[in-house]
């Protein structure tokens, strides 16, 4: 073995995915299905150029066929480095697979930050106190715009905290989110769910 610290696994299989359709857990996958869109869509909050790795965009599990290779089977990372499953790929529009369940979304949060320059490499980010530990909340602006991420990585309901302003929902545009009084409002966060807010005065693209 090589004897240093790492995690390896696709990110799919890493949220629980590949045990739970091991059990044929239906909640457990799509637990595990909310959990890796959360962290794919976390990443596209952040600065910088967003990597998808190769399979995770339809949610390909581990790969252990390394182990039969003499010349990879000391290597863990060959775990999330087996080859491209196209016969998946070829599932990616049919939502009721699981294939078509991660693909769907995960195109549609690239078509948002695609098309929202409340994303351009120039705005302002930063961390602030959702009121829960178990949810990160990070807040962009840029070009008079403004948005909220909220990201709860936890298997429970939480309620977090949002300044009070009217939202649309970046997910669901026809959504609007009315805040309370005082200077922060409270909404629930679903188990390993996330939110994308961004101030109202704006129209939002999501196709």
């Amino acid at each position: 073995m090589l004897q240093d610290a790492r995690l390896c696994g696709t990110a799919a299989s890493l949220c629980g995915i590949e045990s739970a359709v091991y059990e044929q857990d239906e909640e457990g996958i799509s637990r595990g299905i909310d959990a890796d869109i959360m962290l794919h869509a976390l990443m596209l909050t952040l600065k910088g150029i967003p990597v998808f790795y190769s399979g995770d965009e339809i949610g390909m599990l581990n790969d252990y066929s390394y182990h039969e290779d003499p010349s990879k089977w000391a290597d863990s990372r060959n775990l999330h480095r087996g080859k491209f499953r196209w016969d998946l790929a070829e599932e990616r529009h049919d939502e009721t697979t699981l294939t078509g369940r991660v693909f769907g979304r995960i195109s549609q949060l690239s078509r948002i930050r695609k098309y929202n320059d409340i994303f351009h490499s120039d705005a302002r980010m930063h961390v602030y106190d959702a009121g829960d530990d178990r949810v990160l909340g990070i807040e962009r602006a840029y070009g008079g715009k403004r948005m909220i991420g909220l990201f709860n990585f936890s298997e429970h309901e939480c309620r977090a905290t949002i300044p009070t302003a009217p939202w649309l929902d970046m997910i669901e545009p026809q959504r609007e989110f009315m805040p309370g009084e005082g200077k922060m409002s409270e909404l629930v966060i679903e188990p390993y769910g996330f939110r994308w807010f961004i101030a109202k005065e704006r129209t939002v693209k999501s196709k």
